[in-house]
């Protein structure tokens, strides 16, 4: 199982994109924050999870949704001040967000008929509401599956831009919900 995460603008367009791991943190299992100095940080965005439930190659979008056996929310997590390094150097952003356990979330078995996806999911989240649209949810998979070959249990998440962000603290929780889908709590160690 891979792990990426896609961002997309207000206008549905694909910002970016980037490879987050091979580990998502298991339901009531918590964050471990690693210890760092008080100017670091780490955050976490907000996500819709996709899991994909077919192996394909160059899936078009109208197609996206049999390849999806699988919805739910969860976090993006990034090590902030790292991540803002890499981009000032033009380097790749690796080790800012793919570390162990760089996401996290729940995701329900679903079966799409050939309705396929809802127009839209409101990701409920520390009192802002965030929308991830049908139309990103089938980019995301059409993209992934042009670059690479999609495999069974690969994960996408799935967030708009948000200029937002919450920074993690230790002891705390944080919590996503999206009517329909559920409610993830992070408990961060």
């Amino acid at each position: 199982m891979k792990i990426y995460q896609f961002v997309f603008d207000g206008r549905e367009q694909l910002l970016h994109y980037y490879y987050k791991g091979e580990a998502l943190i298991r339901k009531g299992y918590p964050l471990f924050l690693p210890n760092t100095s008080p100017e670091e940080c780490y955050v976490a965005y907000p996500s819709l999870l996709v899991r994909i439930g077919r192996t394909g190659r160059e899936v078009a979008s109208r197609f996206s949704h049999r390849y999806i056996n699988g919805l739910g929310v969860g976090f993006d997590i990034v090590h902030h001040n790292r991540l803002c390094n890499l981009i000032d150097a033009r380097q790749p952003w690796s080790e800012a967000v793919a570390f162990e356990y760089a996401a996290a979330g729940i995701i329900e078995d679903c079966f799409l008929d050939e309705g396929g996806l809802q127009p839209n999911y409101h990701l409920e989240w520390g009192g802002c509401t965030l929308e991830v649209t049908e139309t990103m949810i089938r980019k995301a998979v059409e993209r992934m599956s042009y670059l690479n070959i999609i495999h069974v249990g690969d994960i996408l998440l799935v967030r708009p831009q948000v200029s937002q962000q919450t920074v993690l603290q230790v002891e705390q929780n944080y919590r996503v919900n999206a009517p329909g889908l559920g409610e993830y709590t992070l408990r961060v160690k």
